[in-house]
Parts: C-alpha cells; structure tokens; sequence
C-alpha cells in the first residue's frame, strides 16, 4: 500500500481495517502522524508493539506523553540516539528517571539533560554514568560543591571539565581531584597560572607537569615550585 493509501485508511477512522493493517505493515511517517494525531490508544498500542516511530512521528508520540504508551514503546522499541533527546524534552519525570537508571544517553542528549536542569535527573545519571567528554564541562560548570565532589571521586574529568574545575577556584574540589587524578596536557598552563602553591606543590610532587605546565611555572618564576619540578624530573 503506498504512503498516500496508508493516509487514507487512517482518514477513513474505520478502527477494524486500521487494526488489520497495522498487524502486519509497518506506516509511511505521513501515516504515523496521522495514527498518532488520530489518538486512538488500542491502535498506537497495537503499533509500537511491532513498529517504531520516526523523526517528526516519533517527535509528537512524545509530546503525547502517554505513560502506558511510552513504557510499552521503550521496552519494545527501545530509544535511538535521535530518540533521546525528546524523549527527556516532552516525557514526565518519573519515566525519564527509570530510564536513565538503567541507560546510558548519547552525546547530545547529556547535553539535553543539562540544558533541561533538572537536578534529581542530572545528578541522578551523574552518579550512574558519569557524562562524556563535552557535557561534562558543563557538569562541573553548573553543580553544587557537593555534586562536584561526589563526581571527581569516581569519574576522571575531560580537559575541558578540568578547566572548569579549574575556573571554580575551589581548593577543596582541586585538591580532591588533584588527589586521584593529574591535569591533563591542555589545563596544566591554566593549573599552573591560577592554581594556589600547595596545590602546585602537591601535584607536581605527585605527578610532575607536561611540558605546557613547565613553561608556566617558569614564568611564574616561584622558586620553590621550579625546584620541586626538577627534582621530580631528576628522579
């Protein structure tokens, strides 16, 4: 049946013919809108246990946020990486927070998940998964001191995270992770310009510097740093 038919039948509103169809063939995205649009439940629920929906369908199913719908959708479908992000836009709380329990998002949905801001949810996947290279700068940019630290004691931290670690200009939290991790190549120029003496002291003692951080702290020109450098390279 071509797209055009497929609209058809669900204009129609006849609910048996729509129901016959739907067991067997999956619906052009025109059609899918026009199912969802048409808001019959038997037959959305008839269709996702066998179909998903795509872009702009997918995109109103959420806005639909029909609970029964979205559980039977995820556990039979599942959520694409294109999925996610409306996903976390239109659907309620307590179904975003049982899914990101048990699943990881892409890239650009943990930068939804930021932009959305809401706490239990970030801080929630936070504990769980930790973020990747990107959202997580913007993690460590906008959480509390104590989400701040409950993260670096389990999660190392991109360059760019770091940087704004290092732009908080908290002493505890540098000093928490300077205790389980070096700065990377990229922050050490910044760590070093910015950074107090004992948390200098402190890593170069643990982890020396690349040669980025070597080159700030001879600028800086603190003595007692470049000695501590050195002898950390001779050793």
């Amino acid at each position: 049946m071509s797209c055009e038919a497929q609209e058809t039948l669900i204009r129609s509103g006849n609910h048996n013919k729509i129901m016959t169809y739907i067991q067997t063939k999956a619906l052009c995205q025109r059609a899918q809108r026009l199912l969802i649009r048409r808001g019959n439940h038997k037959e959305i629920m008839a269709y996702i246990r066998r179909y998903r929906f795509w872009d702009e369908s997918e995109i109103e199913f959420f806005k639909r946020n029909n609970r029964k719908e979205i559980r039977l959708y995820i556990a039979k479908q599942g959520l694409l990486g294109s999925s996610e992000r409306p996903f976390l836009a239109y659907v309620d709380h307590d179904i975003i927070m049982a899914y990101i329990r048990r699943h990881r998002l892409s890239r650009d949905a943990e930068y939804t998940l930021m932009e959305l801001e809401n706490h239990e949810e970030i801080a929630t996947y936070a504990a769980i998964h930790g973020f990747q290279d990107g959202p997580d700068a913007l993690f460590i940019k906008w959480a509390s001191h104590a989400d701040v630290m409950t993260y670096i004691r389990e999660n190392f931290l991109s360059w760019r995270a770091q940087i704004e670690l290092l732009n908080r200009n908290n002493h505890e939290e540098i000093m928490a992770y300077i205790g389980l991790y070096r700065f990377s190549r990229e922050a050490q120029d910044l760590f070093v310009r910015k950074g107090s003496h004992d948390e200098i002291m402190t890593h170069i003692k643990e982890y020396g510097l690349h040669y980025e951080g070597y080159r700030a702290l001879c600028q800086k020109g603190n003595r007692e740093e470049i000695e501590a450098y050195k002898a950390w390279h001779n050793d």
